[in-house]
């Protein structure tokens, strides 16, 4: 079925298409936008970069005091190379730590950049988007016992990440989350403004989040999958106590030409 004539039918049927609630709201998934095979290949090289951290990974697994473990590897260098630092010191969240080399982190830019900018030229047109140099390949790992609802929720123009506040995020899973390991959660609509001031933290305290009394999604994804969302979104990481396996993902950051 050609594109216009499947737009059509859903249309018809009242079915919304990503591309049209990502108008509408700020915050789209697309289903299966990455081929699995080139998810796995990427998901194996990342565990090979953990391994190489040898024994101070599981130290942090095993030691750390945060209900959730997150480490980061940069794929491109950071817009602000003091961002890594501030968030393992403020909010506990683990490591992020470079061990890729230039020929890998090339190779990740190839595979999953072309793709996005090609496809999601219309977010800034008439030039489109390029890959921004805030992106990353993300492990995290609840521990048992630690229920969490509301975790690290934050948006990403926030003056304390210093990101691109005109950016998109998109979020790629490399395993599946949402029910045995965590996944994103995010508020569903369009928001042009910080909701409260994050002053120079770089999370929203979850008293805070309560008050503005938002309704969360909270979905299930398979390796694949992809979320994008504009730097206002509100969003973080979900997870329960049930999750007890690791999550591997993207976050990768597109911006206007």
């Amino acid at each position: 079925m050609g594109s216009r004539l499947a737009h059509a039918v859903r249309l018809f049927f009242g079915r919304e298409t990503p591309e049209q609630k990502l108008a509408r709201t700020g915050v789209a998934i697309f289903r299966n936008f990455f081929d699995l095979q080139l998810v796995q290949r990427i998901e194996r090289r990342f565990e090979a970069n953990l391994r190489r951290l040898g024994d101070v990974f599981p130290d942090y697994l095993t030691n750390a005091s945060q209900n959730v473990f997150s480490l980061a590897l940069p794929f491109c260098e950071p817009s602000d190379p003091t961002l890594a630092a501030r968030m393992a010191a403020v909010t506990q969240r683990g490591i992020i730590d470079e061990r890729m080399s230039e020929a890998e982190k090339q190779r990740m830019r190839d595979e999953v950049g072309d793709r996005l900018v090609q496809y999601f030229s219309f977010l800034a047109p008439p030039r489109g988007v390029n890959l921004n140099r805030d992106c990353f390949a993300r492990f995290e790992l609840a521990r048992s016992g630690s229920p969490y609802d509301i975790y690290a929720l934050h948006q990403d123009a926030a003056p304390a990440l210093t990101l691109d506040p005109c950016a998109w995020t998109a979020w790629i899973a490399l395993s599946a989350c949402g029910v045995d390991a965590p996944s994103l959660q995010y508020v569903d609509q369009r928001f042009s403004n910080l909701l409260v001031s994050h002053d120079d933290h770089l999370f929203i305290p979850p008293a805070d989040v309560a008050q503005l009394d938002l309704h969360f999604t909270r979905p299930a994804l398979n390796p694949g999958d992809l979320v994008l969302f504009t730097s206002y979104t509100l969003h973080g990481t979900w997870v329960t106590r049930e999750m007890t396996k690791p999550r591997y993902s993207l976050d990768i950051r597109l911006s206007p030409l």
